[in-house]
């Protein structure tokens, strides 16, 4: 007599990719002084769209610049148009290329 059975086999694979954030008025003014004393990386990269660049990327870069920092900025055109994985892998190959210098896309 043949007897076949399926058993399933489970990889499921859990990753806690738990961050904080800092939420204050005015905390883009410490950030910058925030992340110098944690240490976490020893190169930023902001990545942002054009208006948020206008906004809020500019004073962020300097402040991390001005902690000796080394930072960089990557921004995409605004709007849902940029909302897409080609988006994304120029984010990928750029990061590692750029160290203090700021592209824009």
């Amino acid at each position: 007599m043949d007897f076949m059975s399926y058993v399933h086999i489970s990889l499921k694979k859990e990753i806690d990719n738990s961050y904080d954030v800092l939420i204050q008025p005015g905390c883009l003014s410490i950030i910058a002084k925030d992340l110098k004393q944690r240490n976490y990386a020893h190169k930023y990269a902001i990545i942002t769209d054009s208006t948020v660049r206008s906004l809020y990327g500019e004073q962020l870069l300097r402040g991390l610049k001005s902690e000796g920092l080394d930072a960089c900025m990557l921004d995409f055109p605004a709007g849902e148009a940029s909302k897409n994985r080609e988006t994304i892998n120029s984010a990928k190959v750029m990061v590692p290329m750029v160290t203090t210098l700021t592209k824009t896309f």
